[in-house]
C-alpha cells in the first residue's frame, strides 16, 4: 500500500509544471509524515482497545464460572 501511495507521488510530481516540484514534495513530505504518525496512534489504540476487551471478556468469564 505504502509502495502504492509512494508511486502515485512521484508519478505526480513528474508531471507537475517546473518549479513547483520543492515547495509540493515538502509539502507532500510533511503530509506523509502526518499520516505515519496518526497511522501509530491509531495502532497504539487499537491494541489498547483488543487489551481492554480482552481483559473484559477474562472478567466475564471469571462472573460466570462463580
Amino acid at each position: 500500500m505504502r509502495r502504492m501511495i509512494e508511486d502515485r507521488i512521484r508519478l505526480f510530481l513528474a508531471l507537475m509544471p517546473t518549479g513547483l516540484e520543492e515547495p509540493m514534495r515538502h509539502l507532500l513530505r510533511a503530509n506523509i509524515e502526518y499520516l505515519k504518525a496518526l497511522n501509530s496512534f491509531i495502532e497504539a489504540i487499537i491494541k489498547e482497545l483488543e487489551k481492554l476487551s480482552e481483559e473484559e471478556g477474562q472478567r466475564r468469564e471469571k462472573l460466570k464460572v462463580e
